[in-house]
């Protein structure tokens, strides 16, 4: 009998569960490979507002990774069309990995040009 990935047994789900977190493990092991003191890592996301479930807990299973160094994860949404499954509400947030919530109202035109000046002098700067 052939299968062809879109029938609905029980395997099914079973089989998505698993790849789920094989793919979590993966992103684990990546991060804690690329991640050095030498180079540490920022990982940003914009628009969680728009993530299914199964990623929000993804991304929220590799933040709270306490063998992950050297990394910082910063995420991005619309609080108006979304709410940050806080972890503090669950009594499971890890107090040694602080989680900051910083609200940033929209940026204007000027704003977003007075970034990048900053940015490239001082990237000019450090080139001379």
């Amino acid at each position: 009998q052939q299968h062809d990935g879109f029938n609905n047994n029980s395997n099914n789900s079973n089989n998505i569960g698993s790849t789920a977190l094989r793919l979590e493990r993966l992103c684990r092991l990546f991060i804690r490979a690329v991640a050095t003191s030498a180079h540490p890592i920022v990982i940003f996301m914009d628009d969680l507002q728009c993530c299914d479930p199964a990623s929000l807990q993804i991304l929220r299973s590799l933040a709270s990774d306490t063998q992950s160094k050297n990394v910082l994860f910063i995420f991005a949404y619309q609080t108006e069309k979304f709410t940050f499954p806080d972890d503090d509400n669950n009594n499971t947030h890890n107090p040694s990995l602080p989680i900051q919530h910083l609200p940033i109202k929209d940026l204007t035109v000027q704003s977003v040009h007075r970034i990048i000046h900053f940015l490239t002098k001082n990237n000019n700067n450090n080139n001379n």
